[in-house]
């Protein structure tokens, strides 16, 4: 997986594919994050979206994406304690 500048999309071998057809994951994952924040009625929700098997690409896990944070199981906990 890597991020080119605009979308997050996945490499297997020299092939290279979007996430649904063209979908923007990112964007999904904050609008759900941001549905979160007002079903519940709280200030903020932290939009994390977590690899289970993915190798990350050049991809800075200790900072978000356009406002999202890509990780792997690895530094789930990390990035979920770190966050206030």
């Amino acid at each position: 997986m890597f991020y080119d500048g605009t979308m997050l999309k996945l490499r297997y071998g020299k092939q290279v594919y979007e996430f649904g057809n063209g979908k923007n994951i990112l964007k999904a994952v904050k609008g759900q994050a941001f549905a979160l924040k007002e079903l519940k009625n709280v200030r903020f929700v932290q939009p994390i979206l977590c690899f289970t098997q993915a190798g990350m690409e050049a991809i800075d896990q200790n900072n978000s994406i356009d406002g999202v944070y890509v990780v792997d199981t690895g530094n789930l906990l990390r990035i979920v304690t770190n966050l206030q």
